[in-house]
């Protein structure tokens, strides 16, 4: 994975961090690339060796710089890594930043010299940040999605409110527990935005991590063998050139290793009751349903859809064959093309979670609006993007060799 910008660094650090606390199975290299040094050296889990800080220069205004990021040195950390070890590579942002507009012209060079699908994780801006940020990220969407094998998106905007409210909170009752505890000098409070952004990127590391994690098994990992198994080569042949990504995930805890002892239950047949198995099979339509119509990265119309991936993930004896089919089905029926699904069970887990991946998505609400603020950027006093799209990069896919355009200049979204 690859961070560009204070945004993606410190996504890919957070992804990097639950990479290694997850168990003995690795499944994520990391490289930041920044222009900020010292958010570079707030990421706490990438190493020193592995973060790139790219000074700006020719500077007029902060967002009007002259690209210094280079290439070959990103290629360099990429090409270090055993080729045997990476299925895909991944660059993350937060779009509507500026370093994001160095991202093209890097996905052209990785394309001329490795051979991995090169994916796109970016996160949709918020509407507070204002009109240029938006404006911006609707440029930049324009530019990544023809030249990326896929576009994972995620919508802060959708997602902000709910995650505020939760963590508002949580600061509630931390400030209460102080109160109660007026003996001792109360500690200074988290940053309440920041532990928000935080959050927003754990739920982007939980739903994608997941599906990292498809299909890699290890006894020592806590993971079983999978009933209908779903590897990176399932997950990769439903993402590639597929355009737009949304990934849905909805989790609800489960009650285990509770023994009941009653008389009633030792008569009990050791078998699962028809009202349990039923019980289980609906829990997992309701969170099928929830991944996709209510937890889904950024909204979209799921009839859309070219094609769709569906895992289900947690304790063996939680999951239903009866529920996984009746999903299965319903995808099926929902979106134009092939669905592929597995599951993923995790002996050790307390929870059940249901991934959801729609691929080919061509009905996103939110990306037509940012669309709409970068073709007419002059109503709200904001200067079009302006590119010169003199360079090229020659591109080989195997069926033949296409030009790619790299932008001479990034946007440039200032207010008049």
């Amino acid at each position: 994975m690859v961070g560009f910008g204070g945004a993606g660094c410190r996504l890919v650090d957070l992804f990097l961090e639950n990479d290694l606390r997850s168990g003995t199975i690795r499944c994520v290299n990391a490289i930041a690339v920044d222009k900020n040094a010292e958010s570079l050296e707030n990421l706490k889990t990438i190493p020193a060796s592995q973060k790139l800080y790219f000074h700006p220069l020719g500077l007029t205004h902060q967002e009007e710089y002259i690209s210094t990021v280079v290439p070959e040195e990103v290629i360099s950390r990429l090409q270090g890594i055993d080729p045997g070890d990476i299925d895909a590579i991944v660059l993350c942002g937060g779009l509507g930043g500026g370093l994001v507009d160095d991202a093209a012209r890097l996905v052209a060079h990785i394309r001329s010299a490795m051979i991995e699908p090169v994916f796109g994780l970016f996160t949709l801006p918020c509407t507070a940040e204002g009109p240029a940020a938006s404006a911006r990220a609707g440029a930049q969407i324009r530019s990544l999605k023809p030249i990326l094998d896929g576009l994972i998106l995620f919508d802060n905007e959708f997602w902000y409110p709910r995650v505020r409210e939760k963590v508002e909170l949580r600061q509630e009752a931390l400030s209460t527990q102080q109160r109660r505890l007026a003996f001792q000098k109360p500690a200074p409070l988290p940053d309440i935005r920041e532990m928000i952004y935080r959050e927003l990127n754990m739920l982007i590391v939980r739903r994608i991590g997941l599906l990292f994690r498809a299909g890699e098994f290890s006894e020592k990992s806590g993971a079983e063998p999978a009933e209908v198994v779903l590897d990176a080569g399932e997950v990769l042949n439903t993402i590639r050139a597929s355009g737009f990504i949304t990934v849905g995930y909805a989790v609800e805890p489960v009650v285990q290793g509770g023994v009941d002892l009653s008389p009633r239950a030792l008569l009990r047949p050791a078998s699962v009751s028809v009202d349990e198995a039923y019980k289980k099979a609906s829990r997992m339509v309701d969170l099928a349903k929830r991944a996709v119509q209510e937890e889904n990265s950024v909204p979209c119309d799921p009839s859309s859809a070219r094609n769709a991936l569906v895992l289900i993930a947690g304790p063996t004896q939680e999951m239903s064959m009866k529920g996984y089919m009746t999903i299965r089905k319903w995808i099926d029926r929902t979106v134009q093309g092939e669905v592929r699904a597995g599951d993923y069970p995790v002996k050790s887990s307390r929870f059940l979670a249901v991934v959801i991946v729609l691929a080919g998505v061509e009905t996103i609400p939110r990306v037509e609006a940012l669309y709409s603020l970068a073709d007419h950027p002059g109503s709200l006093g904001i200067r079009p993007p302006q590119s010169t799209g003199d360079e090229t990069v020659i591109v080989s896919d195997g069926a033949g060799e296409t030009n790619i355009p790299i932008p001479g200049s990034p946007l440039s979204l200032e207010k008049e």
